[in-house]
């Protein structure tokens, strides 16, 4: 379930760059939303601008693994592991992803401002916080959108999936293991476990 869903959602995160280029030159985005909002491309160095601030990048990507290692995703997932090494291996590979695709949609999205003028997307809507969706829905090919939906739907679904899995792992070890059947073997728990979540 989690290999399917974060594969999706990576394809998602790709497809958001590729879609992108195709309304304009990722160079000329990036060179037009860098002397825009310096901030959003700052430790970026391709893009001309001097005095390279590298700890504020690093200290945002930093922020980004606090974020989603705390997130009830990877909770879930530690009380699900088998052992530890499968816990770190779990942590590692799912921070390392979930940081690869907001450090591609972070500067891509913050650059809709360059495609968007203010008075298009305010006589819409009354707020900025529809600038990626107006982006999405106006600019985007349908082919793009469907499978950024595609990763949005598998990103909610993961949520689903993950909570399913914790209920059904703590009742067949923490109530029927450890209170009524403490003899059962580690594959009769598992066949336990998947009966739960089915």
């Amino acid at each position: 379930s989690d290999t399917v869903t974060f594969t999706i959602m990576l394809l998602a995160a790709f497809v958001a760059v590729i879609a992108t280029a195709t309304i304009i030159p990722l160079d000329k985005l990036i060179h037009a939303s860098g002397q825009l909002n310096p901030d959003l491309w700052r430790g970026f160095p391709y893009i001309g601008v001097k005095h390279f601030d590298y700890f504020w990048l690093f200290s945002w990507i930093l922020t980004w693994f606090v974020l989603i290692g705390s997130s009830p995703h990877m909770i879930n997932r530690s009380f699900i592991a088998r052992n530890e090494k499968e816990l770190y291996k779990g942590i590692s590979i799912g921070l390392a992803l979930a940081v690869l695709i907001v450090l591609l949609l972070y500067p891509i999205f913050g650059s809709y401002q360059v495609i968007v003028k203010p008075e298009e997307l305010f006589n819409v809507y009354k707020t900025s916080d529809y600038l990626v969706p107006y982006v999405l829905v106006n600019y985007w090919p349908l082919w793009g959108a469907l499978i950024f939906f595609a990763g949005i739907t598998f990103a909610g679904m993961t949520t689903v999936c993950g909570q399913i899995i914790t209920i059904s792992t703590a009742f067949a070890r923490e109530f029927i293991h450890r209170w009524l059947k403490p003899d059962m073997s580690e594959n009769q728990l598992l066949t336990l476990t998947k009966e739960m979540i089915i």
